[in-house]
This record gives C-alpha cells, sequence and structure tokens, in this order.
C-alpha cells in the first residue's frame, strides 16, 4: 500500500498581484476560508484513510490564525495569495489523478478454480481474494490483529468489498467438477476502512510488549507461587523488552498456553486487545533428588528443566524455543531450591532473548536492506523463493514477516548487493517467473512480485 505525503508549496506573487488585493475586504475575508480550508480538509483528504484513526492528522490551525491575526498586515495578502494557488494546483491534480487514485485502490487477482460448480468457484476466489487483499497491508507498517476472526468476518460481510466477479472460462472434467476461471476486484480502500475500524489493524512497536505466562511445577505439584515467573519478566526487561503480564490477569498466568492450541488462541486475542506484541510461555519442572552427606553436610539438591517460546501475537508463529536444565545444591532444601532459580531463569531468559530486538527489526519494521510482497505463491514455492535468495551470498539473510492467503511479504539482509541487482536477478529466473514492479515509495528496495 503505497502513502502519499502532503508538501506546502509556496508560489511566488507579483508586486501587481500584490497591490490589487490592498483594500478588497470581501476577497480577503474569502482567501482565508480557502486557506483556512487547504490548512485543514486538505490535508485530511490527503491522509491515507487506514491512518487517520491511527495516527491522527495533525492540525497546525493556530497557524493560520497567527497569519491572519493583524488585518493591516501584508503577510495576509501575501498568505491568502499562495493558499488560492495551492487550491488551483491540487484541483488540477485531483482532477489528473483522479483515475489513478481509483486503479490504486482496487485490487485485481484472476484464479483458476477446480469445484463442484461456478457459483461456488466464484465464492471460494472472493474469499482468496479478499484475505490476499488483507495480506498487503503487512508490505506496509502494520500486522493483522484477530487473524482467526478475519476470515469468519470475511465470509459475512466480504461481499461489500467485491467489486467485480467474472468468469472468464470453464471447463467441466471427468468427474463432473468445473474448472473455472475468475477475475475478482476488491475495493482495498474500503476493506483497509473497515478493517481499522474493527480493530484488525495495528502497527508493530519498536520494542514489543510482552506477555510472560509459565507453568511452574515442583514434582508435579503447583508450589512456586509465580517467584520464576517474576524472575524471568525480571531477565526480560534486562534485555530491553517490556512486560505487561498483569494485563492479562484474568488468565491464569500460571500456564503453558502454547501446550493447548484453543488456549493459544484465547491468549492472543485477550493480549492483543491490550496491545501485546508477544507472549513468552512455556514450563518449568523442578525435582528434588535425594540429599547427600558431603564433607560431613547434609546437601539438598534440585534439578529443573525450563522451557520457553517466544511467539507472535499476529501470527502465533514460535519466535524463539529454547529448553534448558541446571542443578543446585545447598544445606537446606529452600537454600538449593532458590539457588536453582536464580541460577536458571535469567539466564533462560537471556538464551530466548539475545540480539531479539534486532531481529524483531529485520522481521516487524522496515529495517531490511529489501522487502518482497509476493503474491499468488504456495508454500513450495515460497521455500523454493527463499533457498534462491539465501544462495545469491552468504551475506543473505531472509525474514519471513507474513504469509497469510496466498501473499508472502518477506524481507531481505543484502547489504553488499549492487544496486538493482535482486530485482534483476528475479527477472530472469525461470522456475519460477515473475511478473515484478517496483514500488515508486521505496525504489529498488521494495518490489512486488507475482508468481507466474
Amino acid at each position: 500500500m503505497i502513502h502519499e505525503g502532503t508538501a506546502n508549496i509556496r508560489m511566488p506573487i507579483t508586486q501587481k498581484m500584490f497591490s490589487t488585493m490592498i483594500g478588497i475586504n470581501k476577497t480577503r475575508a474569502l482567501l482565508r476560508l480557502i486557506a483556512a480550508a487547504i490548512g485543514i480538509a486538505g490535508m485530511v483528504a490527503l491522509t491515507p484513510a487506514p491512518l487517520r484513526a491511527q495516527e491522527g492528522v495533525g492540525l497546525e490551525s493556530s497557524i493560520v490564525e497567527d497569519e491572519f491575526e493583524d488585518e493591516g498586515d501584508s503577510l495576509e495578502e501575501l498568505a491568502a495569495a499562495q493558499a488560492l494557488a495551492e487550491l488551483e494546483r491540487r484541483r488540477r491534480e485531483k482532477s489528473n489523478a483522479a483515475g489513478h487514485a481509483a486503479i490504486q485502490n482496487v485490487g485485481g487477482y484472476e484464479y483458476e478454480i477446480v469445484a463442484e460448480s461456478v457459483e461456488s468457484a466464484v465464492k471460494e476466489a472472493s474469499m482468496r481474494a479478499l484475505k490476499s487483499s488483507a495480506a498487503r497491508l503487512y508490505y506496509g507498517d502494520y500486522v493483522l490483529l484477530g487473524r482467526d476472526l478475519l476470515e469468519p468476518y470475511l465470509n459475512v460481510y466480504g461481499d461489500r468489498f467485491v467489486l467485480k466477479r467474472e468468469v472468464t472460462s470453464e471447463h467441466i472434467l471427468a468427474d463432473g467438477s468445473r474448472r473455472v476461471f475468475v477475475n475478482i476486484g476488491i475495493d482495498q480502500g474500503h476493506l483497509f476502512t473497515d478493517m481499522e475500524e474493527k480493530h484488525f489493524i495495528a502497527k508493530p512497536k519498536l520494542r514489543p510488549i510482552v506477555a510472560v505466562l509459565l507453568e511452574e511445577t515442583i514434582d508435579g505439584q503447583r508450589g512456586l507461587d509465580g517467584k520464576a515467573r517474576d524472575l524471568l519478566e525480571e531477565g526480560l526487561r534486562r534485555n530491553e523488552l517490556r512486560t505487561e503480564s498483569k494485563r492479562v490477569a484474568h488468565h491464569n498466568l500460571g500456564v503453558d498456553v502454547s501446550a493447548d492450541a484453543s488456549t493459544l488462541r484465547d491468549a492472543r486475542l485477550e493480549a492483543q486487545r491490550w496491545d501485546i506484541d508477544a507472549i513468552v510461555t512455556g514450563s518449568l519442572k523442578v525435582k528434588p533428588r535425594k540429599e547427600k552427606v558431603i564433607l560431613y553436610d547434609q546437601m539438598f539438591f534440585h534439578d529443573a528443566e525450563i522451557e520457553l517460546k517466544l511467539i507472535r501475537i499476529d501470527t502465533g508463529e514460535t519466535m524463539r524455543h529454547i529448553t534448558s536444565h541446571y542443578s543446585a545444591s545447598g544445606l537446606t532444601p529452600e537454600e538449593s531450591l532458590t539457588k536453582l532459580l536464580t541460577q536458571l531463569v535469567p539466564m533462560a531468559a537471556f538464551e530466548l532473548t539475545d540480539g531479539f530486538l534486532d531481529e524483531w527489526a529485520n522481521i516487524m519494521l522496515d529495517k531490511a536492506d529489501y522487502r518482497l510482497l509476493i503474491s499468488q505463491v504456495s508454500p513450495e514455492q515460497l521455500t523454493t523463493i527463499d533457498s534462491m535468495l539465501r544462495a545469491l551470498s552468504p551475506s543473505v539473510q531472509t525474514y519471513l514477516k507474513s504469509y497469510y492467503g496466498d501473499v508472502a511479504v518477506l524481507n531481505i539482509i543484502y547489504p553488499d548487493a549492487p544496486p538493482g541487482f535482486v530485482e534483476e536477478f528475479l527477472r530472469r529466473s525461470k522456475v519460477p517467473q515473475f511478473r515484478i514492479k517496483t514500488d515508486e515509495t521505496g525504489g529498488a528496495r521494495r518490489l512486488e512480485i507475482e508468481v507466474l
């Protein structure tokens, strides 16, 4: 999704124009209104709709008021004339760009569907097109929330965003099913605005907020009362992550939510409501060992295993996964257990998140050298493309930001690539073949690719 910014244009004014304006109070009042309209309504109109509610639009109305505060100030006439010229420029641009804007806001998709009937093929194609349009948001600085709920929502309300359903050809197969070729047009501007209103869209943060849910047991029984979870949160904060576990406090924080798919889904949805980016979850299993006498002292021992996962809220993908073991001893059971927890848990937190902020930036933020939007791509083709890119150089690193519907967004770290090299490499590919479009806002570092 390509967003165009606004610009303040200052046009020169001649002495004749300046003299003509002086003393014409009615014209001056009209020009005041024009300047105010440009300064406020114009900026709102030029701001992409999906951004308005989330980021807001800065309206410096005080500047307009100050500029016209003194009726006798010559700057008033100058600013008003510039406002009139700006209004005319925008009128021309709007007229010239109206057709282009309409095209950019419409996503066109072509599908070959095998189904029992033409109607079911068109329905399947429409849903695929809606999901593909939604997935394009990942190409910008956005993520989709509530993805588990988005498809059911689109299944009920998606028709309002479908502008075109065109069956270009159909063939009856030997088993009686139909091979149908369908063109679908989606009103992406309307779709994105509606998704934002329903809170399906968010922006990832520079420093992610995490919630920690940890199952803690001693000899198979609960009994640590959150001590390990507190130590884990402290360790995560040392690695510059922000923790807000209590925001999901009505969930039992002493559980491993990754152990069950429905529990993980519920935890993700709850975390999304509280603006949390990731979940750290897992289990700590402590097992006491038989005490021993060592050098006349009776010693107590504990063994432990900790397993931790760092899970993305939007996709449910596991970004990091570690398992660690540790043993400790002490003159009392309490001393042995305290040593175990204070040594094992902080080390596990460091191992889980060491270098994670850089990885987060490469995946979720626009920090990579290249960003590819790949449409009409299967999981197998995506694996092939990833392998092709990694084979270009040992320095290449690839990060999958999203794969939803049949659209992938892939970030590439390739700092020593010659200008245009990645695009030219993909254009020359024979298997698979691509249709490539350069994103005007990102130049050669942002490419839209369709697998043919």
